[in-house]
C-alpha cells in the first residue's frame, strides 16, 4: 500500500486547533468525506507546486525496496518522536486500557491448559484447544461492536449535535463492554474455582473475555487516533508499546499471583481492575475535549514536523 507513505503537503486549516474528525458533520461522516479535510487539501495543493507522483506500474510495487516516499529524518528522530506523545492524556489512556485487555489475553493463554485439564473437567488437549471457539465467536462479535456499532453510535449522537462529531462521542459504547468482560472474568475464575459446568466458564466466561478484548482495545486506540488523526503513526507505535508492556508483565505475573491469592481472589481483583479500567472512559466523555483544547498548540507542531 505505497499509497499510505505518500507525504502529503499540509496546509495550516489541517492542522489548526481541532481535528478535522471533530467538526465533521453527520453527513459527512456518512458519505465518508470531511469538507474540512478537503478544504485543507485544496488549500494545500493551491500553496504547493509539487507535482502529484504518477502511481507506480505494476511491477514496481512489488519492489523490496521503496525509496520514493522515505521519511528524510534520520531514524533517531523516527524513532523517539512516538514517545514525544506521553504528553497526550488521550494516547495514554488508550494505550493503557488497551493493555489492560492483553492482560486478559495473557491469562487465557497461560491459564486455560492449567484449568480444564485439571479435576473436575479432565479436558484432553483437543478440548482444551477447543475452549478456543468460544474465544473466536466473542471476538468476532468484539469486533463488530468495536467497529460497526461504534461508527453507528458516532454517527447518532452526531445527529443530535446539530451534525457535529466529537471524538468522545464515540466512547459511549465502553459502557457494554465494561459490564461484559468483568462479567466474562468472574464466570472463567469463580466458575472454574466452584467446579461448575464447564460451559460458564469455558463457554461464556470466554468468550465474554474475547468480546472485551475484541472491542474495547479498538474503540480506544480509534478514539486516539480521532483526537490526533494527522500523527497516527506515531501515535498508534506507542499505545502498541505501552499495550505490550502490559501484556509482557502480566505474562510473569499471573503465576505468583494465582499461587499467592488463589483463583476465587485473584478473578474477584481482576474483574474490578477491568471494570475500573474500562469505566474510566467516562474521565475522557467529560475532560477529553479540554485536554485535546491543552494539547492544540503541540499537536499543529508534531503534526507540522511529521510532514516535513
Amino acid at each position: 500500500m505505497e499509497e499510505s507513505t505518500y507525504r502529503r503537503p499540509i496546509s495550516s486549516v489541517e492542522v489548526g486547533g481541532v481535528p478535522a474528525s471533530a467538526h465533521a458533520t453527520a453527513k459527512e461522516l456518512e458519505a465518508g468525506e470531511d469538507k474540512h479535510t478537503t478544504v485543507a487539501s485544496t488549500g494545500a495543493h493551491d500553496d504547493d507546486d509539487t507535482p502529484i507522483p504518477p502511481p507506480k506500474t505494476y511491477m514496481q510495487r512489488f519492489s523490496l525496496i521503496q525509496t520514493s516516499q522515505n521519511d528524510p529524518r534520520s531514524w533517531v528522530v523516527i524513532l523517539l518522536r512516538p514517545f514525544a506523545l506521553v504528553t497526550y492524556p488521550a494516547v495514554m489512556w488508550a494505550g493503557i486500557v488497551y493493555g489492560v485487555q492483553v492482560m486478559w489475553l495473557s491469562l487465557l493463554a497461560t491459564t486455560q491448559s492449567e484449568i480444564f485439564s485439571l479435576e473436575p473437567y479432565n479436558f484432553s488437549v483437543v478440548n482444551v484447544g477447543n475452549i478456543n471457539f468460544a474465544a473466536f465467536i466473542g471476538g468476532i462479535l468484539g469486533m463488530l461492536w468495536g467497529g460497526t456499532v461504534s461508527d453507528r453510535c458516532l454517527l447518532y449522537l452526531a445527529r443530535r449535535n446539530s451534525g457535529i462529531a466529537e471524538p468522545e462521542m464515540r466512547l459511549w459504547t465502553m459502557l457494554v463492554p465494561s459490564i461484559i468482560n468483568s462479567g466474562g472474568l468472574l464466570m472463567y475464575g469463580l466458575g472454574a474455582y466452584y467446579g461448575l459446568h464447564w460451559i460458564l466458564s469455558a463457554g461464556f466466561g470466554t468468550g465474554c473475555i474475547a468480546f472485551g478484548i475484541g472491542s474495547g482495545g479498538a474503540i480506544a486506540i480509534t478514539y486516539a487516533v480521532d483526537c490526533y488523526s494527522l500523527v497516527a503513526s506515531e501515535a498508534l507505535v506507542l499505545m502498541l508499546f505501552v499495550r505490550n508492556l502490559f501484556g509482557m508483565g502480566f505474562t510473569f505475573a499471573i503465576q505468583p499471583w494465582l499461587s499467592a491469592d488463589g483463583l476465587r481472589n485473584t478473578s474477584i481483583i481482576m474483574a474490578m481492575i477491568c471494570l475500573v479500567s474500562n469505566l474510566s472512559f467516562l474521565g475522557m466523555v467529560w475532560f477529553g475535549k479540554g485536554m485535546r483544547r491543552w494539547t492544540a498548540s503541540r499537536y499543529a507542531k508534531a503534526a507540522e514536523g511529521a510532514r516535513t
